[in-house]
């Protein structure tokens, strides 16, 4: 014990002056009661002050301060009474409500120790009361603040007990304030600022915790407010994802592009030599094999484009219902007898406007998908329907709605979330190519409208395609175009890549055209300068490097106004307007495919144009 301490209680006890001092000084209520003479008691005059009370009013405040606490709070005043006596470890300390004479609540803070006799049993009680009415009221109001706060807010004790539950808590952790106050949390609270808690139908859900420091009812206590973050963090996947597929789409399209510039010289060479062998023995066979095999390459080409968002689509408005109805005789061969495919179709009609073909083959892909994921039989469910009104306020729009569900595995959320990447497959190494749905994903993006993947395991697989809604009346099918005559014109070809630029002379040659061949635009530009009137034609790659085409044929068009232009790609044209000394081919292409193209706008044959600035 400090000398100072020990100096101060020999005072105290041996001097009535400094005890008076303390007596009459103190702020709080001090009390002294002999618990074997209950009629024995002290208060200072704090302890009246504080209640409204004169001391000649009251003959034995030991016998009357039941009547002075609130009746609501007379239980765990008299509870934490008992236990303080009956285990010292257990401190009497509380916060209650008393009754002022003046009719008016105080909060009181009542802290006492009993002392003990050589036993251990309680003799005396002395204490303090503390006025909290200031601070209680200030809790009411913060209380109230919080109890309509939109998040969920929960105030821990010392003892990391709930002391308080606002209703959005109650809400959030699926358990009501009466269960929740005077009990430990009902999750862990972990290091980091955010936890997960299951969810009433087995989902989990993301909450955000923070933490702040606070005095609650007079006494320590830690504020925790929860936001539910489940759709934040569902919304930032998604972005993620879209822009993950959008790199993808862009490297996809590069690949397919360069890709279909080789499968233009492999098509076009092979068709050259099956001209120049004889008509049967062993190499035109083979040539016939190496024709074949770059043609179907074409296929996988156009679905690198379709993820890309830049295959060539010939948009027009459809009857989706009735494509759904067509494809449903076509899936009964297609899936087998232990598929059982069931249509459901709205009366209201429903027209989007998309490219019929690939529409159906989007679904083929979701069919062949859905039926290997039914390796025992199942159901495959087809609906067509418009969008619902909280689709409708999320995509901004009217959309018909086309779903494709299954009955199969499903998928876990990590797989489901990776399904319209290109190349990835859950099917076993050789079998498929891993761009099904992505080209199903491209189609529908490139078309304007939206896709989504809805799975569970154990229970099945559900895709939704939004496909833009229209009621204008369907485009004319274009009539077909006449026969291919020879040539003596003079063409000017373009093209930076010297196989494909070989092939494109010797296939126009054959058909007696005259050839002039550039690399790139400059070089093209230099040559028609020195003798622009020469040339009847303009042949040219749109993408090269120096000068593209598209700029390549503005400038020749200063000086020859209405100069014929066959423009390549290897990506698809985006969009159409009049233009009609145009036309476009898209790689791969055959070499018949050129010369019809050409001979068609040498003798002036009206044609549908190309945007160019939309083909990349």
């Amino acid at each position: 014990m400090h000398y100072l301490e020990a100096e101060l209680k020999r005072r105290v006890r041996g001097s009535d002056e400094l005890f008076d001092f303390l007596h009459e000084g103190a702020t709080d209520g001090l009390w002294f009661w002999d618990l074997e003479q209950p009629e024995h008691e002290w208060m200072s005059p704090g302890f009246w002050r504080l209640l409204g009370c004169d001391p000649s009013q009251k003959e034995h405040l030991a016998q009357e301060w039941i009547d002075l606490v609130h009746p609501d709070d007379l239980r765990l005043v008299v509870h934490d009474f008992r236990l303080h006596c009956e285990d010292p470890s257990r401190p009497y300390d509380q916060v209650v409500r008393y009754r002022h004479v003046d009719g008016s609540t105080v909060w009181v803070r009542c802290r006492g120790i009993a002392i003990r006799d050589e036993e251990g049993r309680p003799i005396r009680m002395l204490g303090v009361h503390s006025d909290m009415t200031q601070v209680m009221r200030a809790n009411e109001q913060i209380r109230a603040l919080i109890t309509a706060n939109a998040d969920g807010v929960l105030v821990l004790d010392a003892e990391g007990l709930v002391r308080f539950a606002n209703p959005a808590a109650e809400e959030l952790l699926q358990r009501s304030a009466f269960l929740l106050v005077g009990e430990p949390l009902p999750f862990a609270r972990g290091e980091g600022p955010r936890v997960e808690l299951s969810g009433p139908e087995g989902g989990v859900r993301s909450l955000d915790l923070r933490e702040n420091e606070l005095t609650w009812e007079g006494g320590p206590a830690t504020l925790l407010t929860l936001r539910d973050v489940s759709d934040q963090l569902l919304l930032e996947a998604r972005l993620r994802q879209a822009e993950r597929l959008e790199a993808l789409g862009t490297l996809s399209g590069g690949i397919a592009h360069d890709f279909n510039n080789m499968l233009t010289v492999i098509i076009g060479n092979a068709e050259i030599l099956l001209d120049e062998l004889p008509p049967t023995g062993k190499p035109r066979e083979r040539a016939k094999v190496l024709l074949l095999a770059a043609q179907r390459s074409t296929e996988l080409t156009k679905r690198l484009l379709a993820f890309g968002r830049r295959q060539a689509l010939r948009p027009q408005v459809v009857n989706v219902a009735q494509v759904l109805a067509e494809c449903q005789s076509l899936f009964g061969t297609l899936l087998g007898e232990d598929v059982e495919t069931h249509l459901e179709l709205y009366g209201e009609p429903l027209n989007a406007q998309i490219d019929a073909n690939e529409l159906q083959q989007a679904l083929v892909n979701l069919a062949s998908n859905a039926n290997h994921a039914m390796p025992r039989g199942g159901r495959l469910l087809l609906q067509a329907r418009p969008t619902r009104p909280a689709e409708r306020a999320e995509l901004g729009g009217e959309f018909v709605v086309v779903e494709v569900g299954d009955t199969g595995v499903g998928m876990a959320p990590e797989v489901a979330e990776r399904v319209f990447e290109p190349f990835f497959t859950t099917r076993a190494a050789g079998v498929g190519t891993g761009l099904g749905l992505s080209s199903v994903h491209g189609f529908v993006k490139q078309s304007g409208g939206h896709i989504s993947c809805e799975s569970v395991e154990g229970r099945g697989t559900t895709m939704r395609l939004f496909l833009p809604a229209s009621e204008a009346p369907s485009a004319a099918a274009p009539a077909p175009r006449g026969g291919v005559s020879l040539g003596r014109e003079r063409i000017l070809v373009v093209e930076d890549e010297a196989h494909l630029r070989n092939f494109l002379r010797e296939t126009l040659a054959r058909a007696g055209y005259r050839v002039v061949e550039a690399k790139d635009g400059r070089e093209a530009l230099e040559l028609a300068r020195r003798d622009l009137a020469g040339f009847d034609a303009l042949v040219t790659d749109l993408a090269m490097p120096k000068l593209g085409g598209a700029e390549l044929a503005n400038a020749l068009r200063e000086a020859r106004p209405g100069l014929p232009c066959v423009f390549m790609s290897g990506y698809p044209p985006g969009s159409v307007r009049s233009r009609p000394n145009d036309c476009f081919l898209q790689k791969p292409f055959r070499g018949g495919e050129l010369r019809r193209e050409l001979r068609q706008l040498l003798d002036g044959s009206e044609r549908a144009a190309v945007d160019l600035a939309q083909v990349a």
